[in-house]
């Protein structure tokens, strides 16, 4: 039985406000997925109370690596039969649970829950986010797609701030909780678009499997799990000397990186390896480095002012924008600007200003190497999915193994408010260049190879 006229006007209206609504929901989900995040700052300011409660609570977070990462997979994989209205209603909802548990975590099994149902928000929203652009339109595809990753890439510094805005000393907060009206407004809205999508049951468009991407997928898959393994081996044994888990935590940095640079060799698109090598280190290494520049002026000269949030947002934004609009020259280049803003902010100032003139640089390095490596990888949508999954796990791993990283080097970053961070905050910061520099020429060589490979076609 065909519509009547007035049904069909209805559906029409309705297919263009779920349009309309697309680059809004897929900025809301992202913002709310960076809110869903546990810190670095999290960890240093309030890690030893949290342990103090359960002192297993290291293997916990390699549980909820499993569920971010799994979550976010299944969600991709749903997403061509069932669309991306399933997940971004389980990680709405996710998200709210999570962070309502993770304020004033009084107990272990409350911390427990709350840091696996907010890896759960973190990786359907993720997913969801990604996919909301897939069935729309080539144009409003495109502003979707840049809606959800401008968060992502650029609000790093806007992150930082927030976290240590009103934090008080070992506090025992997780994520960044945002008014309650804010979160609920933003809640209904992805819940709404949600059901929309489903009422209306569009088609997305299915790009057919193409061979060769098998190995590259469970090798990501692999990384993942052996990562998560050894967070699990060393955080479910409190009573693990530190002469072993030291060792231990060295050599989960070595295999982690050594599966990421795995996982871009297989990589079966030559153009797209300079898209992954930029997303990756750029999700690495980024956030960890600005939450340690801030939390420096943080912790010695009081709260930070509301100008440098200003200043940091406009720097996230202007270096997703010159990612988005010239990303063969940014995926490099913002490597290289990530690399000059950690040497320029590697004495950590005290002041707040100083510091703002290093972490602004460094904002629009890694928002341009992210944003410029996502444009890349955009081409393909198989491309774009494995880069993107590969971004969320660098993005979570780094977060996570920045403090565990900086202590097995014989740094304690963990230790109270009182303790002077900037030598574990150096560490960092000089990993950081070194793994920027050496990012900065893969993409250059990756690059030059798939342009010697088109040459010769």
């Amino acid at each position: 039985m065909r519509p009547d006229p007035v049904s069909r006007r209805a559906l029409h209206l309705a297919e263009q406000a779920r349009g309309t609504l697309a680059p809004v929901v897929a900025v809301l989900s992202s913002s709310l997925l960076l809110c869903c995040l546990v810190t670095l700052l999290d960890i240093v300011s309030g890690w030893q109370a949290l342990r103090g409660l359960d002192d297993r609570l290291p293997g916990w977070s390699g549980v909820a690596l499993v569920v971010a990462m799994a979550a976010a997979g299944i969600s991709l994989v749903l997403s061509a039969r069932v669309g991306p209205g399933p997940p971004l209603t389980l990680g709405a909802m996710a998200a709210v649970l999570g962070l309502a548990l993770s304020r004033d975590v009084a107990s272990g099994a409350q911390a427990v829950l709350a840091i696996v149902t907010l890896g759960l928000a973190v990786g359907a929203l993720f997913a969801a986010g990604l996919c909301v652009s897939e069935e729309l339109a080539p144009a409003p595809a495109r502003v979707a797609l840049f809606g959800w990753l401008l968060p992502l890439t650029g609000g790093g510094g806007v992150l930082g701030w927030l976290a240590l805005h009103g934090r008080s000393a070992d506090e025992t907060d997780l994520g960044v909780h945002p008014p309650a009206w804010g979160l609920g407004l933003t809640a209904l809205v992805l819940v709404v678009w949600a059901m929309l999508t489903l009422l209306l049951q569009p088609r997305p468009q299915r790009e057919p499997w193409r061979a060769g991407w098998e190995n590259a997928w469970a090798a990501l898959a692999m990384l993942a799990a052996g990562a998560s393994s050894i967070v699990l081996l060393v955080g479910f044994q409190p009573e693990l000397s530190s002469s072993w888990a030291r060792p231990l935590v060295l050599l989960g940095s070595a295999v982690v990186l050594a599966g990421f640079t795995a996982c871009g060799r297989l990589l079966p698109l030559v153009s797209a390896r300079p898209a992954y090598v930029a997303v990756v280190v750029a999700f690495l290494v980024g956030p960890g480095c600005i939450q340690a520049m801030l939390l420096v002026p943080a912790r010695t000269s009081g709260p930070l002012s509301a100008w440098v949030l200003l200043i940091l947002a406009a720097a996230g934004v202007v270096g997703a924008v010159v990612g988005w609009r010239t990303p063969r020259v940014s995926a490099s280049a913002g490597l290289l600007v990530t690399a000059l803003a950690v040497a320029g902010g590697w004495v950590l100032p005290t002041n707040q200003w100083a510091m703002c003139a290093a972490a602004a640089p460094l904002c629009v390095g890694v928002a341009a190497a992210g944003a410029a490596g996502l444009r890349l990888a955009a081409s393909s949508r198989m491309a774009l999915r494995f880069v993107s999954m590969a971004g969320l796990g660098a993005l979570l791993l780094g977060l996570l193994g920045a403090a565990p990283l900086a202590w097995s080097l014989g740094v304690e970053v963990t230790g109270g408010a009182q303790e002077d961070f900037r030598p574990g905050g150096r560490v960092l910061l000089g990993l950081t260049f070194a793994l920027a520099v050496l990012g900065a020429a893969a993409v250059s060589a990756s690059h030059s190879s798939a342009d010697e490979r088109v040459f010769r076609g």
